[in-house]
């Protein structure tokens, strides 16, 4: 059912940066508990032992991956108090925007990396990880990508 024109409501600037702050501040401690139990994980002696080198290696990635999600999180911040301080604009929108959408990459490969190596701990079963981890890995891209784009397309309402 679509909505009427009065039950459409298009966000003012101001609006539409603080839902860039709240959706940022709902995201950023998810990626950074993630780092530091990848971190920890490092540091338990089960690690060098439950793990061949090259699945380290792959650890250390999903470490880079949930790195790199937190810079472009904190991104627009960073922008926005060094090259806009006191101005609302939609440049910072836009670019916020697009820091945000970058961030849930590498956040998802993160997710993904990690749940593979555990999958691979616990079954001793590489092919059994890597299909489950495959799994997961798509119900990811279809709720954080396939399904927004899919509605962004069919128009509001």
């Amino acid at each position: 059912m679509r909505r009427t024109p009065q039950e459409q409501h298009r966000e003012t600037l101001s609006e539409e940066i603080s839902h860039i702050e709240n959706e940022t501040r709902m995201a950023l401690p998810g990626i950074q508990a993630l780092f530091g139990f990848q971190l920890v994980a490092v540091f338990n002696d089960r690690f060098a032992t439950a793990l061949t080198y090259n699945l380290q290696l792959l650890h250390w990635g999903a470490i880079s991956c949930s790195a790199l999600a937190t810079i472009f999180m904190v991104a627009p911040a960073a922008y926005h108090r060094m090259a806009e301080p006191h101005i609302l604009s939609k440049r910072f929108t836009h670019l916020s925007n697009r820091w945000i959408i970058f961030a849930l990459i590498p956040m998802i490969l993160g997710c993904v990396i990690d749940f593979f190596l555990i999958g691979t701990i616990i079954t001793k079963d590489l092919y059994m990880a890597g299909a489950i981890s495959a799994a997961l890995l798509l119900i990811f891209i279809t709720v954080w990508f396939v399904c927004p784009l899919y509605y962004r397309k069919k128009g509001p309402g």
